[in-house]
């Protein structure tokens, strides 16, 4: 529960608000409904979150809405999760109570995959749940996050793939669990750059991760899918930020457009205060995702030949959404040459036709 406060002018009401729903309830509606505050949806509020010192205002329009042939004003879904943290510099802690606190959303196509494979359930199998959770990060982690408090800690720590997820869950229970999954691009309706945005990084995330399983496959790795899953997660921070927090990452992407030279980390800190990678460290240990995940995601150890599989898959994602003529692909191809033990010309053969970026996602 937080405390949610209304200001007009020289009004003011203070509502308790449950941070792990959607909308806000009906209850919170009628309320101010009753207020009998004569607006119209353009005109502006102060609303506020928390008490001090984590408390932050911003200035929202209501929306306006008809039920049942009278009219109430409401506020639109997921606003009172995004103000929560805009415009505000936080410590990693808050951020980490902030984002576990609340249910992760996930793609639309994501909703409607496992939709259809719920009218099937007595054919599916728990592989084709793998596929439709493995191509979206956002399920993925949902997923992972989830499979923790099923089982004891003594069994977690061998649970390292969605498939194997799957299994411990059973076809039933996951359907049942998962039966009504908040979707990121209603969520994030009232912010277009930050949800174009959020849909490129997820492009990228998608790509890196074919890229790590057919290397890891190519390489004999031992377990494919732990590789996939450490590219398909390697930037889920940045991802988290966009759902969360739309403002304050467009201001960093703000920062490093207006200053090409700008490393992201330190694009990062200005505006947050801390870099996105140990945010999302904080949130795996929080999460208690398997060890192993971690590590792999960890561009540090990219001497191990695992770790490196996944560090290059997302540099050659990330890079060649800029076009397959950026400048920092021929030292991408040089290192997984290296790494896959292979000629260029085999590398070229092997990745086959550039894939294109689609017109709806500009290229980032």
């Amino acid at each position: 529960m937080v405390l949610l406060t209304i200001r007009r002018n020289h009004t003011r009401k203070v509502y308790r608000v449950d941070a792990h729903c959607w909308c806000i309830g009906n209850e919170f509606l009628q309320a101010v409904f009753h207020l009998n505050w004569q607006v119209r949806s353009s005109q502006l509020f102060d609303f506020a979150v928390g008490g001090e010192p984590t408390k932050r205002v911003v200035r929202l329009p209501l929306l306006t809405v008809t039920t049942c042939g009278s009219r109430m004003r409401c506020l639109p879904r997921f606003i009172h999760i995004i103000m929560d943290m805009e415009n505000t510099t936080r410590s990693i802690d808050s951020w980490v109570q902030f984002l576990s606190e609340n249910e992760i959303p996930v793609l639309r196509q994501t909703v409607r995959n496992l939709a259809a494979a719920r009218d099937n359930i007595e054919k599916v199998n728990g592989r084709e749940i793998s596929t439709i959770v493995l191509n979206d990060p956002l399920m993925t982690l949902q997923m992972l996050a989830y499979i923790r408090t099923f089982h004891g800690s003594r069994v977690l720590k061998e649970i390292t793939t969605v498939a194997h997820a799957t299994m411990m869950l059973g076809v039933e229970p996951f359907f049942r669990h998962f039966e009504k999954l908040p979707v990121v691009e209603e969520a994030l309706k009232p912010y277009p750059q930050a949800q174009l945005r959020l849909l490129q990084v997820i492009r990228r995330a998608q790509r890196a991760s074919i890229y790590a399983f057919n290397w890891a496959t190519w390489r004999y790795d031992m377990n494919p899918e732990e590789v996939t899953i450490a590219a398909l997660l390697h930037d889920v921070a940045e991802i988290l930020l966009l759902c969360f927090a739309p403002q304050q990452a467009l201001q960093i992407y703000g920062l490093q457009q207006a200053d090409r030279s700008l490393r992201s980390a330190v694009a990062q800190e200005s505006v947050l205060g801390f870099r996105l990678m140990d945010l999302q460290r904080a949130l795996c240990r929080h999460w208690q995702l398997p060890e192993l995940l971690l590590a792999l995601m960890d561009d540090a150890h990219a001497e191990k030949a695992r770790v490196k599989t996944v560090k290059l898959a997302g540099d050659l994602a990330r890079h060649s959404a800029n076009g397959w003529d950026d400048a920092a692909l021929p030292d991408d191809y040089t290192a997984i040459e290296a790494l896959l033990n292979i000629s260029h010309e085999e590398l070229l053969h092997r990745l086959g036709p550039h894939p294109e970026i689609s017109p709806d996602l500009p290229s980032t």
